[in-house]
Order: structure tokens, then C-alpha cells, then sequence
């Protein structure tokens, strides 16, 4: 319901951080909201943990195609198995 309402939403700012909860498809999530938001010029990914190679690929390809975003903050990211450190 939430990736819903932000596809018909445009912000300008998003911020997504890890969730102590373990959410299916949240990289797909973060991809679907960056290709859809057409006014996106700021985003910030903290604690994105990345269970496969394919959720990297699928959030560079959002991030190549969306052509509005002009900041990327990307800090304590990892794939499954590594260490969060902050």
C-alpha cells in the first residue's frame, strides 16, 4: 500500500535505512519509488542490506534511469553476510 501511494506521490527528498524488520522485496521497494518518482533529486540509502546481486543491479538501473536525482548518499550499505559498522 505505501510503494502505492509514493508512486502517485512525488517528493523531492527520500531517505530509506535498514529496519530491524526483515521486509521482503524493500530493495525492489527502494527501486520501484526512485523510477517512479519523476521529481526525486535527493536520496539517501543508510543500512541497505543487499541480499543478491540482482538488488544491486535493480537500484543502479532506477538510479541510471531516473533523471531528475542529482544527490546519492550511500553510507553503511553492505550485502547479506556483512558487518554493519558505523
Amino acid at each position: 500500500m505505501l510503494q502505492e501511494a509514493l508512486q502517485r506521490t512525488h517528493f523531492h527528498n527520500l531517505f530509506f535505512g535498514r529496519s530491524d524488520i526483515e521486509l521482503v522485496g524493500y530493495v525492489d521497494f527502494i527501486s520501484n519509488c526512485i523510477t517512479a518518482n519523476t521529481r526525486l533529486q535527493h536520496l539517501s540509502l543508510t543500512k541497505v542490506v543487499f541480499e543478491q546481486s540482482r538488488d544491486i543491479n535493480a537500484l543502479c538501473a532506477a538510479i541510471n534511469n531516473n533523471g531528475t536525482l542529482q544527490d546519492l548518499i550511500v553510507s553503511f550499505c553492505a550485502s547479506e553476510g556483512e558487518i554493519l559498522r558505523e
